[in-house]
């Protein structure tokens, strides 16, 4: 049965982790449970607790939400606070395909101050939080707002867009330059229609 979950669990998390090629093995000895990591580039088995803090946290969460979110945790509403800070920029932008699959059957909302974990493809969902001149904590989707007590909180936003634009710029496409923000939203609206219909 361990052998059996082992394969299993180590085949489905293949789908989400992509910063390496990992093989788990469950072992179990009386009172004990281990869980032995190894990948391609370090064959040596290594026990859970001695792999990086991303690796572990990604797991643990993969674990409890895709597993319960079938289970205990079905139709919920999942409420983060930061998460996957200790993940690499690259595993935090898999991260949100991640949490794009959990939102296919929970409502998620997660709160971040890492401009990797904001999605420029859907700015529409995004909302910035910040305490206002009153006093008052303020939610407010106008990612424009260019009060200062507003700006540190857009800050993850607006860098977010520019990694994807220098992104582009380094990688040979052909940058348009756009007047606003709501021009480059549209354009990016259109761009992805024209994806998802194969275009």
């Amino acid at each position: 049965m361990l052998q059996s979950a082992s394969t299993k669990l180590t085949r489905e998390f293949k789908e989400w982790w992509k910063q390496g090629n990992y093989r788990f093995r469950f072992q179990a000895d009386g009172n004990h449970f281990r869980i032995w990591v190894s990948d391609e580039l370090r064959p040596e088995e290594v026990e859970l607790e001695s792999r990086s803090k991303g690796l572990q946290w990604f797991f643990s969460f993969f674990l409890v939400f895709l597993v319960e979110s079938k289970d205990t945790h079905s139709n919920c509403v999942l409420l983060l606070d930061e998460p996957g800070v200790s993940l690499h920029p690259v595993a935090q932008f898999d991260l949100i395909k991640f949490f794009n699959s959990l939102a296919e059957q929970n409502q998620i909302a997660y709160t971040t101050h890492s401009p990797f974990l904001v999605n420029p493809d859907n700015l529409a969902n995004v909302k910035a939080v910040f305490v206002d001149e009153e006093g008052t904590s303020t939610v407010s989707s106008d990612l424009r707002k260019n009060s200062k007590v507003a700006h540190s909180s857009i800050y993850p936003v607006h860098a977010a867009i520019g990694l994807t634009i220098s992104e582009t710029l380094l990688l040979g496409c052909q940058p348009v330059l756009v007047e606003g923000q709501s021009d480059q939203i549209y354009l990016q609206a259109i761009k992805n229609h024209l994806s998802g219909l194969g275009k």
